[in-house]
């Protein structure tokens, strides 16, 4: 679920997440999102096909018998799953370090690039962008057989999906009279 859910710390969550009205907002919202790609979810397998250019950001601290300690982490996590031959879903979630015992600090991960390997046999694609009210076409690059998908700023996490793009085939050739009575040469 990570990438399609994000950590939210709700203090007094305690009694479960039916008394909390924020908590049971956010489970309506992810409800919502899943909605509307429940057939490609189903579908889904995991693959390997997504990276970022987001850097590292530290994590923690850490507790270490040296003391506290805070280690690099990938600044966003990508996902992706193979949805059949003509789609695939990828999830990108920002990565928010822990800060116990205060509340967490969300620094926005900004500027992101999400570039997607595409197959031989899924050289064009569409882009659309899966939020809980629609899912909307977003811009999309393909160039050195891959979908660049570019994000000014990823907060908690995106949810993006990649369909087949079909495109229009070029008309055959007209053809005369001539040649379809069977000349084999069209006159002039």
């Amino acid at each position: 679920m990570k990438g399609l859910t994000s950590w939210t710390y709700l203090g007094g969550a305690e009694g479960g997440w039916e008394t909390n009205e924020a908590l049971a907002a956010e489970i309506a919202r992810l409800n919502a999102l899943i909605a509307r790609i429940e057939d490609d979810l189903l579908l889904g397998t995991p693959v390997d096909l997504a990276t970022h250019d987001g850097g590292q950001v530290l994590t923690g601290p850490y507790r270490t018998p040296a003391g506290e300690e805070q280690r690099p982490k990938d600044r966003v996590w990508v996902g992706s799953l193979l949805c059949g031959p003509d789609t695939r879903v990828i999830a990108a979630a920002n990565h928010i370090p822990a800060s116990k015992p205060d509340l967490p600090k969300i620094e926005p991960a900004t500027n992101i690039t999400i570039r997607v390997r595409l197959p031989a046999f899924l050289p064009s694609v569409k882009a659309y962008e899966v939020t809980e009210s629609a899912v909307a076409p977003f811009p999309c690059i393909i160039a050195d057989g891959a979908a660049l998908l570019k994000s000014d700023v990823i907060e908690f996490g995106r949810v993006f999906v990649l369909r087949r793009h079909i495109t229009a085939r070029a008309a055959p050739p007209a053809t005369s009279k001539a040649m379809v009575a069977g000349s084999g040469s069209a006159s002039p």
